[in-house]
């Protein structure tokens, strides 16, 4: 970031924003393979990426779950995760405590960073996961390494 002709690091709050836009990406480019081949294992890790990113944002909005939900894959799906998360990166300082209740109901408290990028590392490793059941099945997948995104963010001015 430049700010009066000098380099400024960015805040916590902007490499959030970025990384929930770079999740949004890469998951955007599972959604045609992954609905083409309907492969039942990917479908599973699939979903699990979505509902655990599902299970976490009602947690920063203060609903604890008593169990990761079953999202269907679609668009809108990833679409309304993206922009849920996105409203909590302008809304919860990095460092502001978070309170929720895990899936058997004890309670826990973490601040809003450690839970976003908690959100975003656990995708990015299940991402992982998808690719290798798809190559070790022969099928071709989608090579969403971040620094590829950076290019297409480039591209359209993100």
């Amino acid at each position: 970031m430049e700010l009066n002709g000098t380099m400024q690091a960015p805040t916590s709050q902007a490499i959030l924003r970025e990384g929930f836009t770079y999740d949004h990406y890469a998951n955007s480019a599972w959604l045609e393979p992954l609905l083409a081949t309907a492969d039942e294992e990917s479908i599973r890790v699939f979903k699990h990426v979505l509902g655990a990113s599902e299970i976490w944002s009602r947690r920063v909005e203060g609903v604890s779950l008593p169990k990761i939900p079953d999202l269907e894959i679609s668009r809108e799906t990833m679409d309304s995760l993206r922009d849920r998360w996105l409203s909590a990166v302008e809304a919860i300082a990095y460092d502001e405590p978070v309170s929720y209740c895990n899936t058997l109901g004890a309670p826990f408290t973490r601040n809003f960073g450690d839970i976003a990028q908690h959100v975003l590392m656990h995708g990015t490793y299940h991402r992982g996961q998808i690719r290798q059941i798809f190559g070790s099945k022969g099928l071709s997948f989608p090579d969403t390494d971040f620094i590829l995104f950076s290019f297409s963010r480039d591209e359209w001015g993100g």
